[in-house]
C-alpha cells in the first residue's frame, strides 16, 4: 500500500500502511512530514482489522496527538506573554483538558476546555487564543510565597 499524506491543523503528516497477515491486521505508522523527511510522530503503529479500520483509528490518534500539541502550544504562547517564568501543569481526561500555571504567577481557576472543543480542527488558532487570553487575563495572580 502506498503511504497517504494528510494535512491536519496546518501540518502535513504521512500514514504508512503495513499489512500484517500473520496477525490478520493492518498497521499504520503515523509520521510527521512527507517523503524521506517524514519522522515518527506517534510512538507506536496503530492497528486495525483492515486498511479502512486502521486508517480510522490512526486518524483518531493523530487528531488527539496533534490537536493537544496545538492547543497546549497556544496556551504556552499566551502564558509566556502574560506570565513569564511560569510553566504549564496539564491534567486531562477523556472529557476535558485542564491547565494550571506553576511559578511566579498562577491561575485562581484552572483553564479548562472540553477536549472536543480544544481539539476541533474547525476552531481557528485565533478563536482558541482569544479564549485562552481572556481566561488568563481574568484569573492570573501573583503566586503566594
Amino acid at each position: 500500500m502506498m503511504p497517504e499524506e494528510v494535512e491536519l491543523y496546518g501540518r502535513r503528516f504521512t500514514l504508512r500502511y503495513t499489512p500484517r497477515p500473520e496477525l490478520r491486521r493492518v498497521e499504520i505508522a503515523v509520521l510527521e512530514g512527507s517523503g524521506p523527511e517524514a519522522r515518527a510522530y506517534v510512538p507506536h503503529p496503530v492497528r486495525g482489522r483492515d486498511a479502512a479500520d486502521a486508517r480510522e483509528r490512526a486518524m483518531t490518534v493523530l487528531h488527539n496527538y496533534a490537536g493537544l500539541e496545538r492547543y497546549l502550544g497556544l496556551v504556552r504562547r499566551v502564558a509566556a506573554a502574560l506570565a513569564p517564568g511560569s510553566r504549564l501543569e496539564v491534567d486531562e481526561d477523556a472529557a476535558e483538558i485542564r491547565v494550571a500555571l506553576v511559578g511566579p504567577r498562577r491561575l485562581r481557576a484552572p483553564l479548562a476546555l472540553v477536549r472536543e472543543d480544544a481539539l476541533d480542527p474547525e476552531r481557528t488558532d485565533e478563536e482558541l487564543l482569544a479564549f485562552i487570553r481572556a481566561h488568563l487575563e481574568g484569573y492570573l495572580e501573583e503566586a503566594s510565597t
